[in-house]
């Protein structure tokens, strides 16, 4: 039976070429409509294969290939999450490509959504491995700019919005951040300065502004 656990013959989980690997704490994911459904591609890094082996201890080295795909998609699908009206929408189909270079695993997944506004993303892929894990999302809706979010184990999920409402939210916050920060550097540098002033006999005095 042919094994496979950290196999290069099928260019799958790869630690070959780690100079030229993503980062083993960054993923990626592209989402986007295609067909009248949700497609999603994921770009995981080599270890995977520890973040598998974390979660199912009981696999060996000598697992066959097909019941590590099982594993592998397993793992994907509780840790990718959709979810639309706070129901969890399952996938209609998982598969796993070549990856780039022979050194990651790209997936693609298929959900039964025929728009991307208003979904909720669940992605906690890696994060039983590393605490300090970044995955990273490009949303691209029609003919627009894409809009990217991140998952880390502080913010695990994010609701896709209008372009129009994220710049909105994100301008005021920084209007806002800015804002305070031009008072505080004011109300400091207003708070230690004084003020000369000058009488008709000559005399000077200082006073303070507060």
């Amino acid at each position: 039976m042919k094994k496979l656990f950290v196999t290069l013959s099928i260019g799958l989980f790869s630690l070959v070429n780690v100079a030229l690997a993503h980062s083993p704490k960054e993923t990626y994911a592209l989402l986007e409509i295609k067909n009248e459904k949700l497609s999603v591609t994921l770009d995981l890094p080599w270890s995977l294969n520890n973040a598998l082996k974390e979660n199912n201890p009981h696999i060996l080295d000598d697992i066959d290939e097909e019941l590590f795909i099982e594993f592998a998609k397993a793992y994907i699908t509780s840790n990718f999450e959709v979810r639309k009206g706070g129901e969890l929408v399952r996938p209609t189909n998982l598969e796993i490509l070549e990856g780039d270079h022979f050194h990651n695993a790209r997936i693609n997944i298929e959900f039964p959504c025929d728009e991307l506004q208003g979904l909720s993303i669940k992605n906690t892929l890696l994060f039983n491995i590393n605490t300090n894990q970044r995955n990273y999302h490009e949303v691209k809706i029609g003919n627009t700019r894409p809009i990217n979010y991140i998952t880390f184990q502080e913010l695990q999920s994010f609701e896709i919005k209008p372009k129009s409402q994220t710049a909105g939210v994100i301008s005021i916050t920084i209007f806002s951040a800015a804002s305070l920060a031009l008072f505080s550097l004011l109300f400091i540098f207003f708070r230690k300065k004084k003020v000369l002033f000058s009488n008709p006999k000559g005399n000077s005095y200082s006073v303070s502004l507060f």
